[in-house]
């Protein structure tokens, strides 16, 4: 906005969609810039990590490798998919894939529930 332009390449309705849109309208009209702190408080990141960002990276990135993979990936494509859908669109999709993974098409599920029964 301070170019005298909207934000453009999606820039307003992604971002509506991740931090809602009066807090949108705050930052677009304003072309105020958030403090860390804030981006984290109104959702605009997940998380700061720390000065060995490469380090913060490939610990997640091996921590969500060790875990069940296809179950992600079914959880990824429920909220990425259901993001676009009306409520009961999104739970009906959500209950799909769910059944996917029970059913038998997430091979984590059998390594993942037998370990999880010892609690």
């Amino acid at each position: 906005m301070l170019l005298g332009l909207i934000p453009g390449a999606g820039g307003t309705q992604r971002l509506t969609r991740l931090i809602g849109p009066a807090r949108t309208k705050d930052l677009v009209l304003t072309g105020r810039q958030v403090e860390i702190d804030e981006a984290v408080r109104i959702g605009l990141v997940d998380r700061v990590a720390p000065s060995d960002v490469l380090g913060t990276a490939l610990e997640l990135a091996s921590q969500l490798a060790a875990g069940p993979v296809v179950a992600h990936a079914l959880a990824k494509d429920a909220v990425d998919r259901g993001a676009d859908l009306s409520l009961a669109e999104a739970l009906a999709l959500e209950r799909s894939l769910f059944e996917r993974a029970r059913d038998g098409g997430c091979p984590d599920r059998r390594r993942v529930v037998p370990a999880r029964r010892s609690w």
